[in-house]
C-alpha cells in the first residue's frame, strides 16, 4: 500500500462527508445527495486502497466519462456565475465571490476533478489490459449496486423527482454506459 494514498484519501474521503453532512448542508440543500458527491466519496475510497480495489476502481472508471461532462456542464458554469457574482447554489441569491464561503469552491473543486485526473490516466493505459486485467463478475456486480444504489433510493432526481427529467436522463446514459462497459469487458474483445 503506497502510504501516500492512505493518507490522503482518509483526508479527502473526511473533506467530502464533512463538507456536504455538516459544512455546508444548508448550503447544498438537496444536491448534497447527488449522485456524483458519493462517487467523489467513492474515488477517496478507492484511493485508500491505493487503487487496488477493482470495484471501487471500477466506479472511478466507469464514472470517469460523466465526470467530464459534468466539468463543462456544471463545473465551468459554476466558476463563471461565481465570477459574475450570480447564484451559484441551489435556492438563489447572490453571491459575489468574496462571500461565497472557500469552502463552497473546495467542495467543488473536489467533486468531479478528482476522477477526470485518474480516469485521464488510466484510459490511455487500456482499462481491460492494464487497470483491469483480471476484472471478476463479482467486482462488477458490487460496483453497480454502490452506484446504482445510490442513484435510485438516495439521488432526489430519481426518488422525488427534484430537477426532472436530469435523473431519467442521467440513468438512461448510466444504463448505456453500463451496457458498454460489459460489452466491452466480457463480449467483445478489445484491449
Amino acid at each position: 500500500m503506497n502510504i501516500f494514498l492512505v493518507i490522503f484519501g482518509c483526508l479527502g474521503l473526511i473533506f467530502r462527508i464533512w463538507v456536504n453532512e455538516i459544512k455546508l448542508k444548508k448550503q447544498l440543500k438537496y444536491e448534497r445527495h447527488f449522485t456524483s458527491r458519493f462517487l467523489a466519496e467513492y474515488f477517496f475510497i478507492a484511493m485508500i486502497f491505493s487503487f487496488q480495489n477493482d470495484a471501487f476502481n471500477l466506479v472511478v472508471a466507469c464514472t470517469y466519462p460523466m465526470m467530464v461532462i459534468c466539468i463543462f456542464v456544471f463545473d465551468i458554469p459554476f466558476f463563471i456565475k461565481l465570477k459574475q457574482n450570480k447564484s451559484v447554489l441551489p435556492g438563489g441569491g447572490e453571491f459575489s465571490p468574496e462571500k461565497v464561503d472557500l469552502w463552497v469552491i473546495l467542495e467543488r473543486l473536489t467533486l468531479h476533478i478528482p476522477i477526470v485526473v485518474v480516469g485521464s490516466i488510466w484510459y490511455p493505459q487500456g482499462l481491460k489490459s492494464a487497470i483491469f486485467p483480471n476484472l471478476g463478475i463479482g467486482s462488477m456486480i458490487f460496483a453497480l449496486i454502490m452506484v446504482y444504489g445510490i442513484f435510485i433510493f438516495v439521488d432526489p432526481r430519481i426518488g422525488k423527482k427534484r430537477d426532472w427529467p436530469d435523473g431519467l436522463w442521467l440513468m438512461i446514459g448510466g444504463i448505456l454506459w453500463t451496457i458498454g462497459f460489459i460489452l466491452h469487458f466480457y463480449v467483445l474483445d478489445f484491449a
